[in-house]
């Protein structure tokens, strides 16, 4: 009588093994640019927000720098403060900074900057930043690819 053996050889066990390592291999940087390219699209978010709260806010006061209630503008009356803005402060990956120097009754330039020590730290775009005349740039990388993407 013949006996059948069940199992797998070592060979067998190695192939898949190499198969799982490239794989992993091809898989893993395209999911981490996925998910800075993600992390920057929340920031671009917050920071559109809060563009469109202080050209609102010019709208009514006719200034950006004072606002609904009379009261001189800071980076504390923004709505989104953060991002992603679901998360405490402590855990987000962009700060959304009003610029104080360039805040006036005629400009602001808003800002979102990678936290220090936190993921977004090694985005190649840096620092996103918004200005009232809608440009836009990026300290780290090509605006059009930074803003687009």
């Amino acid at each position: 009588m013949r006996s059948k053996h069940k199992g797998i050889t070592l060979i067998e066990l190695m192939t898949v093994l190499v198969i799982v390592g490239i794989l992993a291999g091809i898989a893993l940087p395209s999911y981490s640019r996925y998910v800075r390219r993600s992390d920057r699209a929340e920031a671009k978010t917050a920071l559109l927000e809060d563009a469109q709260f202080l050209e609102r806010n010019f709208t009514v006061r006719n200034a950006y720098n004072i606002d609904a209630a009379g009261d001189t503008m800071v980076a504390a009356t923004l709505p989104v403060t953060h991002s992603p803005k679901n998360v405490d402060a402590g855990d987000a990956k962009y700060t959304i900074t009003l610029e104080e120097d360039d805040l006036t009754a005629t400009t602001f330039t808003l800002r979102a900057v990678p936290r220090s020590g936190g993921p977004a730290t090694d985005d190649p775009c840096g620092t996103l930043v918004i200005t009232n005349t809608g440009e836009k740039s990026a300290t780290g990388g090509d605006v059009a690819t930074c803003w687009s993407k």
